[in-house]
Parts: structure tokens; C-alpha cells; sequence
């Protein structure tokens, strides 16, 4: 492990032009005190607990400048602290510089504020591969430049979303293609109230879902004709005492067979009370109404029971026995 280093800035006053991969942990006390950092030198940069007043110009390649250039940059990960009530990036009272990725590849911000720099910065098409987010939809759909270059997308929203709002904002950055090879939507839980008609997802490619009922999965698999895969973390029943043939019913209400173009289906639901026949009976029927899956990920214990339930429906439909059946580990 690399020892930590502490710097006496009336000593250091800046990082050599040398250094081109730089991790640092904010301490919101010493925030002005970092040593001025050559932008353009560095190829990784990864900031942590960065507060909302964090000043950008500690990167400026002159001073003062309007515009930062990170010219060699190709990964950049910044967590974000949580908000004081600020919604904006400030230094001293005034806006934070332009910012210029003309060599990024890789982008991660979690828990930005409502105007960051980072997701308003200039990329290049064509360079720009993987974009993720962690963060409110609203906050991110203001700021179109970042999902228009990248290639890989992912969205993570760590809460419900079905407010008319939330459900623009994503429909926004998922009903238009903008070249995207991949595109991925990252939700804590589908709530119930999720006005399924309002969805506009046509180029989402992958859905992972952490805490979602049955039925309202099931109403939102239609809007989504580019859907390739589905991971469930926990499968929910509106009902008390879900059963097989309530599963049964709620596939043949809201899909057809060879309606999904669904790929990959996995479901890790370690921690739920439904039993386990009656969540062998949900991946019974993703493989009886998926006529293109490729490949099914359940937790270990359901594997046996799975295989059965697969060996029986390829007895009857030859495709079925090509899929390839892995567990959580």
C-alpha cells in the first residue's frame, strides 16, 4: 500500500508536470490548500468527498484563466459530498471555468451538483467511450453534451422513479439515439405508481432493478423494444401470497411470446421471503416468453431447480436447450 504523503504548501506549491495519475480524498478544510496541478500532464485523475465550492482552478494551465484544459486526461471518477443546499459549482462567488476533455475516454461522476462542470464540459466525438452517473435524472438531462459523444452509457438513480418528471428527464437521454453501443439505466425501485404509457426508453439496451414488484416490470418490458438484458435484485408480489399461478397470469396479461428481444435475464434475490418455486416459476416463464435468450443468472441456490424447470421446457422447444444457465457466486 502506498504510504499517504502530507504536503507543506509553502514548500510544495505545486505537483511537477511529471504527474500523471493523481487520487485525492478532499479534506473540506484543506480545499484551497492543494498544490497547483499541471492539467495538461495528467492521464487519470480521481477526486473524493469533493464539496460543492471545490475550486477548479487549481487545474488551470495559466492563471487566471476562463478555460481548463486537461489535454492528455483519458479516466476522471469525482464523488461529490453531499450538497450543503448549494446547487452550483462556485469559486469565490463566480461560475467555475470551462472545462475541455479533448482525450477523455472515461467519465464517472456520482452525486453531482445541479450545474456541474464536468457534465457541461466539451468532449470529443469519437473518443469519448463510457459515461456514468450516479445521480438524479433531472440534474443530468440538462447537460445533453455528455451523452451526445459517448458510446457507453449508464445512469444509475438511487430511488423511485415514476414521477412524470424524473420519467422526461430519462426519456430525454433514452428516446433518441445518439450512437450509443450500449446504454444502460441503473434504478433502486420501479414504484407501482410508474405510468407505464409515459415511457420512452426505445434505445435502452439494459435495465437493472433492485426493488420492483412483479407486475410493474412486466407492463414496462413492452415500451422497451431494444431491451438485450434484465437484472432484478428483488422481485416483489403486490400480493400477500404469491404463487405459481398468479405468475403465470400476470406473463400472460401483459406480454406475448416473442414479444421481448431480452437476451439476459438475471435475478439475485437473496434477501426476499417469496418462496422458491414461486421465484423458479418468474424464470420458468422469462424462458417460455423470451424466444431469443441466451443466457440466465440466478443466486446458486435456485440453480438446481432452474436446470429442471429449463430441461422440461426443452423437451418441447429445441431452443431452449442452448441457454446457458450461471449463478451468483
Amino acid at each position: 500500500m502506498t504510504p499517504l504523503v502530507t504536503l507543506d504548501i509553502n514548500r510544495v506549491p505545486y505537483f511537477g508536470s511529471q504527474l500523471t495519475k493523481l487520487h485525492v480524498a478532499v479534506d473540506h478544510t484543506d480545499t484551497l490548500e492543494l498544490p497547483r496541478v499541471f492539467a495538461n500532464a495528467l492521464q487519470r485523475l480521481e477526486l473524493e468527498n469533493v464539496p460543492v465550492g471545490f475550486t477548479w482552478t487549481l487545474f488551470s494551465n495559466t492563471l487566471p484563466s476562463s478555460n481548463t484544459c486537461f489535454a492528455r486526461l483519458q479516466e476522471l471518477a469525482v464523488s461529490y459530498a453531499e450538497s450543503d443546499g448549494s446547487d452550483t459549482e462556485l469559486v469565490g462567488g463566480v461560475c467555475v471555468p470551462q472545462l475541455h476533455f479533448p482525450e477523455m475516454q472515461r467519465v464517472s461522476v456520482s452525486n453531482p451538483p445541479a450545474h456541474c462542470s464536468i457534465l457541461s464540459a466539451r468532449y470529443c466525438a469519437g473518443v469519448l467511450k463510457r459515461v456514468r452517473v450516479n445521480s438524479g435524472l433531472a440534474i443530468v438531462a440538462e447537460h445533453a453534451k455528455v451523452w451526445t459523444t459517448a458510446k457507453v452509457v449508464e445512469m444509475r438513480i438511487d430511488y423511485k422513479l415514476h414521477e412524470p418528471a424524473s420519467v422526461e428527464a430519462a426519456n430525454n437521454i433514452y428516446a433518441v439515439s445518439r450512437g450509443y453501443r450500449r446504454s444502460r439505466l441503473h434504478i433502486w425501485e420501479l414504484s407501482r405508481k410508474l405510468h407505464t404509457p409515459s415511457v420512452n426508453w426505445l434505445y435502452l439496451n439494459e435495465l437493472v432493478l433492485q426493488r420492483t414488484d412483479l407486475e410493474t416490470i412486466l407492463k414496462l418490458l413492452p415500451e422497451l423494444p431494444r431491451l438485450t438484458l434484465l437484472k432484478i435484485g428483488l422481485v416483489r408480489f403486490r400480493e400477500l401470497s404469491p404463487d405459481a399461478q398468479l405468475v403465470d397470469r400476470l406473463f400472460g396479461q401483459y406480454l406475448r411470446k416473442g414479444s421481448v428481444n431480452m437476451r439476459e435475464f438475471g435475478l439475485n434475490d437473496r434477501h426476499t421471503s417469496v418462496p422458491d418455486h414461486v421465484i423458479a416459476r418468474v424464470v420458468y416463464n422469462v424462458v417460455g416468453y423470451m424466444d431469443v435468450l441466451e443466457r440466465l443468472v440466478v443466486r446458486s441456490e435456485l440453480g438446481a431447480h432452474v436446470r429442471a424447470l429449463v430441461d422440461e421446457l426443452g423437451r418441447d422447444t429445441p431452443r431452449v436447450k442452448r441457454i446457458r444457465l450461471s449463478v451468483y457466486t
